[in-house]
């Protein structure tokens, strides 16, 4: 019965839309192409747009500068062009600019933000937006969750008031047909709670509507286990800002474009809609998480409290709120986690008249903005800056380096020292636990440091990255790098913030240890993700951390901190052993999925010494047996779903037929072939626990050549990232940076 009150079972039902799976649909540019520039600057990344009395010069690589690099080189042919390729889009201050796109729910935070704060945005970036909406819609006419998404009620209806906002007629055949889903999915008014809310701040739909979001549960003692503090940082910021705009009530006046959007959304006349009825309908279309019985009891409390709210106590709540507000603010410099919470917290601003604050918030969004093929999109993050510059620089350090790949790699240093927040002002002159903050000395981010986060695997990888490279060092076969990096002081602090981030259960998690009980999960108000109130511990972040500790204690000082770091690998390596499934594999949580999450088991096992054949391990054995049993027969490669993020268990890309789940179709995604980036995963695993089957890895290796471009790169495919079980996102760099890794891994223990 207890059971039953924390914890609801999802309704079994099928969307009936196929999945919006493989590449966005051709689009032509909405404006001229060769008049945008990406400025870069110590990671930070923007797209500008020349006007008509700026010279327009082509961009293009520079073929001939290194061309030498690859006479004579018919062995190492693929890696050295796959390398070329890297260093030709490598941007001058070392990162690799690159699209992380995907989530459908981003871009409308940021138009309505934009309209409500009376922020311009420029013609070209406006057209350019639209084009990209047009070219990830649904070919029913919606849009979901995210680009590979069936359509929802939360990703078309937020999505067609963006291109309304944009300048889109309604009578524009899009929409028109965006509009017949939106209906046939149970219409506006079951919008989820994260779309009622844009909606509520636009002034087309009402705060009534919505359940209470409670902003003096901020000031309630922190003790208490359901105090937002408790919270996964995300989660935190995104229900911080929007409890600030809930409790005054914040809408945008009303105007021409609200009226018209309110007589297209709803069939009922806007004025007799009885909102409060409305508060927990919620279409099974988007419904991933329903409301348990324990969050219902929790709603009903806090729905009756709001009527009868104390003054004194919700003024005080707001500038609490406010508070943590400007700190945010100012410690990520106006950036925050993510797109949405800084959108949020740009609105708030306006509604405090802070003018100041609302202008840095403006200078900061083209921080978010990509400019792909299908268009401008909004990222998930200011970029994935660090993240991507460490797998890159793993993989260039794998095999021994020609001259121009010194230089390229040379040049990547700066990205990492750039990123490291020793150097952030942010990291020491506040009082972060105030504020529900780790502390950030010493960590690095996932992005730039600027953000001011640090985030455990992303600083595990930044320090075994920068320890291949003090190896590499002393044996005297870089000399050029020798001189652009200074680890010494760089690795002492990191591992000190990695040390501080591992949890009781021995794993690690992202931003912060995690601070509340599983019990907060059943208060998941979302509707729309799963796993998003608390901090858990990650089989990657744990392998990440595992790398990182031994790479420390083999390489640079075994005597530092000795005991310390050998009962965090002892209590790491328990972590991963009782991870693992039935079967072998391991769940892994920010990729798809099954093949990511055991790579990374793979790799943190054989880094303590467990090998398939010399020190075997059951769980090493077990994840490697089957890894090679989930390779496909005709052609060597491993291929993986989107969907297995979200039923839990492995579904093969070649799989016509997935279970029944609340937003998957029993369609097939577009892309059934084997996937270059889940190949890459898997080989890399394998080859690091010394699998015996040297066959098995060859054909897949095989699969790896034959995928390749003539000018280096990989052809994109599925997107290979995820977040909280539901939602996509796109590494663009995977696929480039995983299969050179791979050769390089495969030339340095099998030769040719």
């Amino acid at each position: 019965m207890l059971e039953k009150f924390f914890w609801q079972k999802s309704p079994q039902y099928v969307n009936p839309a196929p999945r919006n799976g493989g590449a966005p649909r051709r689009t032509d540019p909405a404006t001229d192409l060769t008049r945008w520039r990406l400025i870069n600057r110590k990671g930070r990344q923007r797209w500008a747009y020349l006007g008509p009395n700026n010279e327009v010069t082509k961009i293009d690589g520079d073929d001939d500068e290194y061309a030498d690099d690859l006479d004579g080189m018919s062995e190492e042919q693929s890696f050295m062009e796959n390398a070329n390729f890297l260093r030709l889009i490598q941007a001058d201050d070392g990162h690799w600019p690159a699209d992380y796109g995907g989530p459908l729910f981003l871009m409308p935070g940021l138009v309505i933000a934009c309209h409500v704060t009376n922020t311009t945005l420029q013609r070209e970036k406006k057209l350019e937006m639209v084009r990209y909406l047009r070219s990830v819609q649904c070919r029913e006419g919606g849009w979901g969750l995210h680009t590979e998404a069936p359509p929802t009620v939360l990703g078309t209806a937020l999505n067609y008031v963006t291109m309304r906002l944009l300048g889109v007629s309604a009578r524009d055949l899009d929409l028109v047909r965006a509009l017949g889903i939106l209906r046939s999915l149970g219409g506006t008014l079951s919008i989820p709670s994260w779309g009622k809310f844009w909606l509520a701040v636009l002034n087309v739909y009402s705060w009534d509507g919505l359940h209470s979001l409670a902003p003096e549960l901020w000031s309630l003692p922190e003790c208490l286990p359901f105090h937002p503090s408790k919270m996964w940082c995300h989660c935190r910021q995104v229900y911080l800002g929007m409890s600030y705009c809930y409790a005054v009530r914040f809408k945008v006046d009303d105007s021409e474009i609200v009226r018209q959007l309110r007589e297209e959304l709803y069939q009922d006349n806007y004025d007799v809609i009885v909102w409060r009825h409305h508060r927990s309908n919620i279409s099974l279309a988007d419904l991933h998480t329903p409301h348990t019985y324990l969050l219902k009891s929790a709603y009903y409390l806090i729905d009756v409290y709001e009527k009868f709210h104390m003054t004194y106590l919700r003024e005080k709540s707001l500038n609490l709120i406010y508070e943590h507000v400007v700190f945010d603010d100012d410690v990520t410099n106006f950036i925050s986690i993510g797109p949405i919470s800084k959108v949020i917290q740009m609105i708030v601003r306006y509604h405090r008249n802070d003018n100041e604050a609302l202008k840095k918030h403006r200078k900061r969004i083209d921080d978010y903005l990509w400019l792909g093929t299908d268009g401008l999109k909004m990222n998930g993050t200011n970029g994935s800056q660090l993240w991507d510059c460490t797998f890159a620089m793993q993989a260039l350090l794998e095999v021994t380096l020609k001259n121009g790949l010194k230089f390229l790699l040379a040049t990547q240093i700066d990205g990492l020292n750039n990123n490291n927040n020793n150097n952030n002002r942010t990291s020491v002159y506040r009082d972060f636990s105030k504020y529900y903050r780790h502390p950030n000395k010493g960590g690095f981010p996932f992005s730039t440091y600027e953000c001011g986060w640090i985030v455990a695997d992303c600083t595990a990888e930044a320090l075994k990255t920068m320890m291949m490279m003090r190896r590499r060092r002393k044996k005297k076969k870089m000399m050029m790098v020798e001189k652009s990096v200074n680890t010494d002081n760089d690795l002492d602090t990191g591992d000190v913030a990695l040390l501080t981030l591992q949890n009781d259960d021995g794993g690690f998690a992202t931003y912060e240890r995690k601070r509340g009980g599983t019990f907060l999960e059943s208060l998941n108000p979302s509707e729309v993700f799963g796993d998003v109130m608390l901090d858990y511990s990650y089989v990657e972040c744990t392998s990440a951390a595992m790398q990182a500790f031994h790479f420390f204690t083999e390489y640079i000082d075994r005597n530092y901190k000795k005991e310390i770091i050998k009962q965090a690998l002892e209590k790491c390596l328990e972590f991963i052993v009782n991870s693992q499934q039935v079967d072998g594999s391991y769940y892994g949580s920010w990729a798809v999925c099954y093949t990511y999450g055991t790579w990374f088991a793979l790799e943190g096992l054989s880094c303590v010494g467990y090998h398939y054949v010399r020190a075997p391990h059951p769980s090493l054995t077990k994840a490697c047996d089957w890894l090679a049993s989930k390779q496909q027969p005709t052609n060597g490669g491993w291929g993986e779903k989107f969907e297995s993020c979200e039923l839990k268990r492995y579904i093969d890309s070649t799989s016509s037929a997935t279970a029944t789940t609340k937003t998957t179709s029993s369609s097939s995604s577009s892309t059934e072939e084997p996937q270059v980036v889940n190949t890459s995963w898997a080989l890399l695993g394998l080859m690091a626990a010394g699998y015996p089957d040297v066959n098995c890895i060859e054909r897949g290796v095989r699969y790896l050549l034959g995928m390749q471009n003539d000018d280096g790169s990989y052809p994109k495919q599925n997107v290979s990232g995820v977040f909280n079980k539901t939602c996509s996102i796109h590494y663009d760099l995977y696929r480039n940076i995983f299969p050179m890794w791979v050769i390089a891994r495969y030339k340095s223990l099998y030769g040719t």
